[in-house]
């Protein structure tokens, strides 16, 4: 599944930007120091192209070019995290933030994508529950 990023982490941006300059052969040059400024305003802080584009006197074109790079960039990588904005039940918000903060402190760790494997699978049957 394709899915347009909106958001992502600090961690996730940096490997994105580091891949689409080195790993991916796509760009043979670093991107410039405020075209990579405003992609972190709109990917990591979650504010508007166009207006961060007008803000910075640039076409917002230019800059959603760089933003396609970095986000062709992180897709084609391996596993990274993306930030995600949800609604939910105030307990549940916080149990969720919490194991948040814990994986992605510990992507290293030998359990990490079997805990992953097992969320991944209670959250389809869950899914599949409330459908019915």
């Amino acid at each position: 599944m394709n899915m347009k990023i909106r958001r992502m982490t600090q961690e996730a941006f940096d490997q994105a930007v580091n891949n689409a300059v080195f790993g991916t052969g796509q760009r043979s040059r670093p991107f410039a120091e405020l075209t990579l400024a405003m992609a972190k305003e709109v990917l990591v802080d979650g504010r508007q192209a166009a207006e961060v584009a007008k803000e910075n006197g640039k076409h917002p074109p230019s800059l959603f070019r760089a933003l396609d790079k970095i986000t062709s960039a992180w897709q084609a990588s391996s596993e990274s995290l993306v930030k995600v904005e949800l609604t939910l039940p105030g307990s549940l918000a916080s149990e969720l933030q919490k194991f948040s903060e814990i994986y992605a402190a510990k992507l290293d760790h030998p359990e990490a994508a079997d805990v992953m494997q097992r969320i991944m699978k209670d959250l389809s049957f869950a899914s599949r529950k409330l459908q019915d």
